[in-house]
């Protein structure tokens, strides 16, 4: 039987807040449509990642979607992500905006490494993107396989970013020290490499929860929530 889509939760053993577990319960399905879900627990999230989406592979799935414990997705999530997979082929993966557990906070949407956040989009768009984060990232799983293993890693170090990134000269980008890269921007930069086409979804903004049960989200004053610009340009 086709697996349309499977739902793959890497539990990093964290708080979870209980509107994840009230929302992922009431998360819509598009009809006719065959899902799974895979969880992972104990494990480092990049292996996790990297271990459903092999999972995926190997049982023919059309799409992987990634919550996170922390992430919490508008119950259409899957169905407007879906729909921009579904009707545009040449895009490999598309994914919700959510934001950092900072005040005042950014979306995690970045064009490059050490540029900031992407912040010339207004709510409701779809837009391209380099760099976004996995919490709430669909992906077709056919893309994957145009991409060479792994899909998801964590970089630690400046020695390892130099064996891994080759063409990013970290110390230019501001990284004097040390750097750190979660497996998103790894995955992202594959992505990039093997010439697939990313895309934000500003339709679908998740709230981000930290370990106090705090919530983060679009400031209604920031670009993309400000609905003048948006009447202008309409």
């Amino acid at each position: 039987m086709k697996i349309k889509l499977v739902k793959a939760v890497p539990f990093s053993g964290r708080y979870v807040p209980p509107q994840w577990a009230v929302n992922f319960s009431c998360l819509n399905m598009p009809d006719n449509s065959n899902h799974a879900l895979l969880v992972r627990l104990g494990m480092d999230t990049d292996k996790a990642r990297q271990d459903m989406a092999e999972w995926a592979v190997e049982h023919h799935v059309e799409y992987i979607w990634f919550i996170d414990d922390d992430t919490v997705p508008p119950i259409n999530a899957a169905i407007d992500l879906m729909w921009v997979l579904d009707n545009h082929l040449d895009i490999s993966a598309c994914g919700g905006v959510y934001c950092a557990k900072k005040k005042p906070t950014y979306p995690l949407v970045f064009n490059e490494i050490g540029g900031g956040s992407k912040w010339n989009w207004k709510v409701g768009e779809t837009f391209p993107v380099n760099y976004i984060a996995t919490g709430c990232l669909m992906i077709r799983v056919a893309a994957l396989e145009l991409m060479p293993k792994p899909w998801f890693k964590f970089i630690w170090n400046k020695a390892q970013a130099k064996r891994e990134m080759p063409d990013f000269d970290l110390v230019d980008l501001g990284y004097a020290n040390d750097v750190q890269l979660g497996e998103d921007m790894y995955f992202c930069y594959k992505a990039q490499k093997s010439g697939l086409t990313i895309i934000a979804h500003g339709g679908v903004l998740p709230v981000h929860y930290d370990q106090e049960g705090n919530s983060y989200e679009l400031d209604p004053e920031s670009y993309p929530m400000r609905k003048e610009e948006l009447i202008e340009r309409t």
